[in-house]
């Protein structure tokens, strides 16, 4: 009677043991799955980031000619182009002949007495640039001369986001005296400064000066 026992216990526990084997077999097919799973994620994550860097990228050079600005008041069927070609002329004192391919206001007016950003876009790169760089001229030698008128590059909505960001964060550092500087999407500290604070880089897009 104790032989049939104990064989009968030998059969259980080899049953067990195959039992166990099976399901640590199983377990590890399962984590051999879960990480190429993983694995394929993390690829798929990779490529998304590249295709959206991709358009960004393709949004902002699309963009590279176009300008907003802010502060024009509206006439009754008033040539856009026109009336933004008699500012670069009167308010910004440009003489070079401007080119413009394309400029139309954007958003609804809520009052006749306000005013609606326009998107302009310029035949060449250097004509956006001369126009934006004088009016950031005049606007720091006296502000008032510009009559309420500001001249910006148009930048894709993400990166605009972040460029408030860092303008918030160049005042910030700003009121204690740091100098910084915002290129495309970073900010950056005068070679004085970046040693003390570039710590923070990873944070706020925020570099040492070169």
């Amino acid at each position: 009677m104790a032989l049939k026992t104990d064989f009968k216990l030998l059969l259980e526990t080899e049953d067990q043991t195959t039992m166990i084997a099976e399901v640590r077999n199983q377990n590890t097919n399962l984590t051999t799955e879960l990480n190429l799973m993983k694995s394929y994620l993390v690829h798929l994550e990779t490529r998304l980031d590249c295709q959206q860097s991709q358009i960004a990228n393709l949004v902002e050079r699309s963009m590279r000619e176009n300008a907003i600005v802010i502060g024009v008041h509206e006439r009754k069927d008033e040539n856009v182009k026109a009336e933004l070609k008699l500012i670069f002329k009167n308010v910004l004192k440009i003489t070079e002949n401007i080119k413009i391919d394309r400029a139309h206001i954007i958003g609804t007016q809520t009052n006749q007495n306000s005013t609606r950003p326009i998107v302009v876009k310029f035949h060449d790169y250097n004509d956006r640039k001369h126009v934006i760089n004088t009016a950031r001229t005049i606007s720091k030698q006296n502000k008032d001369l510009l009559n309420g008128i500001y001249i910006t590059p148009q930048f894709p909505d993400d990166m605009r986001e972040n460029r408030k960001r860092l303008v918030q964060k160049q005042k910030e550092y700003k009121e204690v005296d740091v100098d910084t500087k915002i290129k495309g999407n970073s900010l950056f500290f005068s070679k004085q400064w970046s040693h003390v604070f570039c710590h923070s880089c990873c944070n706020h897009n925020i570099r040492r000066s070169l």
